[in-house]
């Protein structure tokens, strides 16, 4: 017969009386701390995994929402002066830009709230490619107050995948 093995209760260590210390030890306890597993930095997640790694979880949530609105944008941003034109001081022009959204008065209200001079043109496929049975093609562009806050307030959207500039032929 196997004799039953009684659980001991763990409690946590009280914390050091560093002034009893040797000052040795006062000087050493920190870096001892510091080094423990206990206090080591999140290892990086396995690959494939969808778990963010230490620089992302240090990085807030609205640099992480701007990161992926950018992303959205196909088109360099950098090229576009304050007031929404970009190219040559002699022959500077606004950047037009097409997206898809889904068949919804919901959306397209969404969509005109956020940007006013965006155009609704139901039916096309435009060069993005949306599907006129399921989506609607919206074009706007650049040359308005705010066009860049407007542009990444557009890509926030989770019903817009991607934002192409559009180039009229």
């Amino acid at each position: 017969m196997v004799p039953a093995v009684e659980e001991a209760e763990v409690s946590p260590a009280p914390a050091p009386d560093m002034a009893a210390m040797p000052r040795f030890l006062q000087l050493a306890f920190p870096v001892v701390v510091a080094l423990s597993p206990l206090h080591a930095p999140a290892a990086d997640p396995p690959p494939g995994s969808s778990a963010p790694t230490p620089a992302q979880r240090a990085e807030p949530p609205d640099h992480r929402a701007e990161k992926i609105a950018r992303g959205k944008i196909k088109f360099p941003l950098d090229r576009i002066d304050a007031i929404g034109l970009r190219g040559p001081e002699d022959g500077k022009t606004a950047v037009d830009y097409e997206f898809c959204i889904a068949k919804s008065q919901e959306l397209v209200d969404r969509v005109m709230k956020i940007d006013p001079s965006v155009e609704i043109q139901p039916g096309s496929r435009g060069r993005i490619g949306c599907n006129p049975e399921t989506q609607i093609l919206c074009t706007g562009n650049t040359h308005q107050k705010n066009w860049k806050k407007i542009l990444l307030n557009l890509a926030r959207l989770p019903e817009i995948s991607e934002i192409r500039e559009c180039v009229w032929e």
